[in-house]
Parts: C-alpha cells; structure tokens; sequence
C-alpha cells in the first residue's frame, strides 16, 4: 500500500472514531468476554503492550491485577483521553 492511501484510510478511521467515540466509550462501562479471558492468561508483573486500546478498559482490568501496562491508540480525541483519565484511570499515549 502506497503513502497517500494508507493516510487515506487513516484519515477516514479517525473522523469515524470522532464522530463515535463519546456514544461507544458511554456504553463500554463493562468488560467485554475476550477482555476477561485475556486477563486471565497474565500474571502480576507481567508487561503488556495495549495497542488500539481505546478509551483503555483493557488496560485498567490488567493494571488492577498487577499487570504493568503502556496503552497506545494511534487517534485519541481530547475527549476520550480526559475520559480516561477521569473514569478509566488510564493515560493514553498517542
């Protein structure tokens, strides 16, 4: 994939998650089933890499068991990232 496609896309991924991310991040106040089951394959000091982590519920289930963690998500509007912060706990890096 060329350059200007592959920030075609990306471009497109963000304003979508622009236009979704206060609605998806208000009704994400659980943890979904594969969160659950991947929790339940670290242990305590362990490391894990989130990536795509989103407003970050992954990361604050794994930080709760002693799982150090470093979230990632390549587009984090101010809104999602000061939710985070707030309700999840969580710093996002972008």
């Amino acid at each position: 994939m060329n350059q200007k496609t592959a920030n075609q896309i990306l471009n497109q991924v963000r304003q979508t998650y622009d236009q979704i991310a206060a609605d998806f991040s208000a009704t994400r106040n659980y943890n979904w089933p594969e969160i659950e089951g991947l929790v339940k394959e670290v242990e305590p000091g362990d490391r894990v890499l989130d990536l795509g982590c989103g407003p970050g519920f992954m990361a604050r289930e794994l930080s709760r068991r002693g799982v150090r963690v470093i979230s990632v998500d390549a587009h984090v509007s101010a809104e999602t990232r000061q939710y985070s912060m707030k309700c999840v706990g969580v710093d996002i890096d972008q």
